[in-house]
């Protein structure tokens, strides 16, 4: 049904007042996938963080339990430079998670407002930093940072089904009409 054919409960006005549209309320839906969203890049970033900062005794850890290496062993330049590539390896997904969760944390503000764009942005940034977590906590990682990394991947799609709900679309629609 468009927007401009008469809808059960109208009046038949087709959801028009005197040629102009109504105003919509923002959507349940709406505001619970802006808590979901902003929740999720928030626990992305907690994890992150630690990683960033505990990712380097992790690694130490991991490669001790792994080798059977002494701590006198892991001094050894070869393990130093295995120990300084994974590091690096985890610090570079650290910051990448990082702007990733700040995109969605600044997207999600505008798509609370119905915008198509902001929406399909927050998309696609949440589906990046879910695919993001996968591969972190399937890798050396502080387990701390494993449980909210989890728990930020599981918001994801909850927010993403949220936002493109009927009557998130229908709350977009009528705020573009308003404004042409």
């Amino acid at each position: 049904m468009s927007a401009y054919q008469a809808q059960p409960g109208t009046g038949g006005t087709g959801g028009f007042v005197g040629g102009m549209p109504q105003a919509v309320r923002r959507p349940g839906a709406l505001f619970a996938a802006f808590l979901a969203s902003e929740l999720a890049a928030m626990l992305v970033i907690v994890s992150q963080v630690l990683s960033y900062s505990q990712g380097k005794d992790v690694i130490q850890d991991s490669l001790r339990e792994q080798l059977g290496a002494s701590a006198a062993d892991l001094a050894n330049s070869l393990f130093a430079a295995e120990l300084d590539d994974a590091y690096s390896t985890l610090k570079s997904r650290a910051i990448i998670g990082i702007v990733l969760a700040v995109i969605v944390l600044a997207f999600t503000l505008l798509a609370l407002r119905g915008g198509l764009g902001a929406r399909i942005t927050v998309t696609i940034a949440l589906l990046l930093m879910a695919g993001l977590e996968i591969i972190s906590v399937k890798d050396v990682f502080p387990s701390a940072g494993k449980a909210l990394g989890v728990a930020g991947l599981l918001l994801a799609p909850i927010a993403i089904v949220l936002m493109f709900l009927p009557a998130s679309n229908a709350f977009g629609k009528s705020r573009k009409l308003r404004v042409a």
